[in-house]
């Protein structure tokens, strides 16, 4: 943790976020409670596209996680531009649950691939200003 009480409150706010997005990851996953006919294998193996889905939000979560983290160290202090960045970032962070489960949902459907596709898009359209604003925000935080 920063030695700033303001830049404390920010890092500990974000990482909150990031710990909720990474838990309602798991809570999409659903066990299938089958009939007799349907063995434990099977049920668990019907589930590969929501743990797919997972292990790469996840990924995806923890790799932004570790970024925040290093992009934060380079600030001094917090302000109202950064503060700014960093929830547009924590929006980005909170979507990711929503496409892991409509991806989930369709990774086995070819029709519903484009949509998709066009989730998938926006979460890196996403990824990209919240980079280009945090940057700017860091930039104006260390000049001070």
């Amino acid at each position: 943790m920063t030695e700033n009480k303001s830049l404390n409150r920010l890092e500990a706010f974000s990482d909150g976020v990031f710990a909720i997005a990474i838990t309602l990851l798991i809570l999409d996953i659903k066990f299938p409670h089958g009939g007799v006919e349907s063995s434990l294998w099977d049920r668990l193996l019907a589930l590969w596209p929501f743990l797919v889905a997972f292990v790469l939000s996840f990924f995806v979560i923890l790799v932004t996680w570790i970024t925040h983290h290093d992009l934060i160290r380079l600030v001094r202090e917090s302000s109202r531009p950064l503060q700014l960045a960093n929830g547009f970032a924590l929006l980005y962070v909170t979507f990711i649950p929503f496409v892991t489960g409509v991806l989930a949902e369709n990774l086995t459907n070819s029709s519903e691939v484009n949509t998709n596709d066009l989730l998938e898009d926006c979460n890196s359209k996403l990824i990209d200003g919240r980079l280009i604003m945090n940057y700017a925000a860091i930039i104006i935080s260390t000049e001070k």
